[in-house]
Formats: C-alpha cells, structure tokens, sequence
C-alpha cells in the first residue's frame, strides 16, 4: 500500500474497535499468517471491524478470519500448497493497477473457505 502512495500503519488484531474508529481508517486490510482459524490462540480481531463502512480486504489467513466471522465454514485442505507460485494480472485497474503484469508471488496455505452459510 505504501509503494502505491497510501499512507498505511500496522495494528495488532487485537487493537480495540474503539482505537481503530479513532484512526479513522479509509480501509482495512486483514493480513495473512500461518495460523489456521481453529488453533487455540490464533490471531482474531473484533467482529465489528466488518461493520465500519469501509473496505475490508483480507490476504489468505485475513480472508478466512473475514468469511469465518460473517459465518462461512474454513476447513483444511486435502493438501498444502507451499512456495512461489506465477501470477497473471489481465487488468491492471484498482488494487493492481501498480503492479507488473506478470510476476512471481508467493503462496502458503493450508486451509480453504468451503461454504459460504
């Protein structure tokens, strides 16, 4: 976000709704890890963070903490994927309109939202 001009901070989750609203965020990105939402211990944020009327992008682990909290159901994958993998932008507009249109990223993941509701 900042290589794209935005100013950015880092917050942990645990950060209270009433300190994040005093930021006043214009949007908020829920990073990825290597927990798994079922692991006594992992990272959680305040449920009202969805709530705020702002945009709520989450990477990997953020994305299943996002559809976790809205009531999707997060399992495990038959198998991990690990390590880079070739990534394919066909419209650069938004999000990805700074970056190249082809390049490499990397991935760890080893769980998967299954169902929605």
């Amino acid at each position: 976000m900042r290589e794209a001009g935005a100013f950015s901070i880092l917050v942990a989750p645990d950060v209270t709704i009433e300190h994040l609203k005093s930021l006043e965020p214009a949007g908020i990105i829920l990073s990825g890890g290597p927990a798994s939402i079922d692991e006594v211990g992992a990272p959680r944020c305040d449920p009202a963070v969805l709530d705020m009327g702002i945009p709520v992008l989450g990477i990997c682990y953020g994305m299943q903490l996002g559809c976790h909290m809205l009531g999707a159901t997060i399992e495990r994958a038959e198998a991990r994927e690990y390590g880079r993998a070739k990534l394919s932008i066909h419209r650069a507009a938004g999000l990805f309109e700074h970056l190249p249109n082809d390049m490499t990223a990397w991935m760890s993941h080893g769980d998967q939202v299954s169902s929605l509701s």
